[in-house]
């Protein structure tokens, strides 16, 4: 199948899927933590901020409170670790040992360390991680893109990484050379995420039939069946096609 680049970008966010204080005081602290964190270099020390060395435990971001620390304590004592889902990705995937890499694991590393409880990564299909998300079955993910609707519904930090976008069609059945090309089509997007509205909302003039998809294999299949002639998701989920 070919892929076509297209100019979006997806900025997705580490989000929470629980209403309560313990889950807005873990999402807090994280968020303080990337603030805190010098991110590229300069020959100007900035003194303002800590090294990234200093910080052993969440207890060590600055400007923690106490009822932050009590809340997360609290927490902390009524389970045995967080669950953290994730899609199959360029972030997260799984070695031919059956080991787990990429950048969401040695995350999850990280917060484990930090918060001195086990974030226990697991990979789901897009289907089963947003509803075991909002039915509360999952603590944390960072496949969410933050909208001003999803902070309504689930505590997110601000974006982590940003992605761009990209369009699959089965080769020999449409040609794509712009945007404009995707008018008339069948387009197929994830059910639940945000990609629809933002394609609409950057080109807003594109008018085309929107078909809800499940998972990858669901669209690899109404692709090579014909059942739609393209299907956009973020660049990090898109190397299952090449398989």
């Amino acid at each position: 199948m070919d892929s076509t680049r297209g100019e979006l970008s997806d900025r997705r966010s580490l989000a929470s899927a629980s209403g309560s204080r313990y889950a807005k005081s873990v999402i807090s602290l994280i968020l303080i933590l990337f603030l805190s964190i010098p991110i590229g270099c300069s020959n100007e020390k900035k003194h303002s901020l800590p090294e990234t060395n200093s910080i052993a435990t969440y207890r060590d971001i600055p400007g923690v409170t106490a009822e932050e620390i009590s809340t997360i304590e609290a927490l902390k004592s009524t389970r045995p670790a967080f669950s953290y889902g994730s899609l199959l990705s360029t972030e997260a995937f799984i070695l031919p040992d059956g080991a787990y890499a990429g950048f969401t694991f040695l995350f999850c590393e990280l917060l484990s360390d930090l918060f001195g409880i086990p974030f226990v990564p697991k990979i789901y299909d897009w289907d089963k991680l947003k509803n075991g998300f909002d039915e509360h079955k999952l603590d944390f993910t960072g496949d969410l893109t933050i909208t001003p609707e999803r902070t309504q519904q689930y505590y997110m930090t601000s974006p982590i990484a940003e992605h761009h976008l990209v369009v699959f069609i089965k080769e020999g059945n449409v040609k794509l050379e712009s945007e404009n090309d995707l008018n008339g089509l069948k387009v197929g997007f994830y059910a639940g995420a945000i990609t629809e509205q933002f394609t609409h909302s950057i080109y807003p003039h594109l008018l085309f039939e929107s078909v809800d998809i499940g998972a990858t294999h669901e669209a690899a299949e109404k692709l090579m069946s014909g059942e739609i002639d393209a299907f956009v998701l973020d660049a990090a989920y898109m190397f299952p096609f090449y398989e």
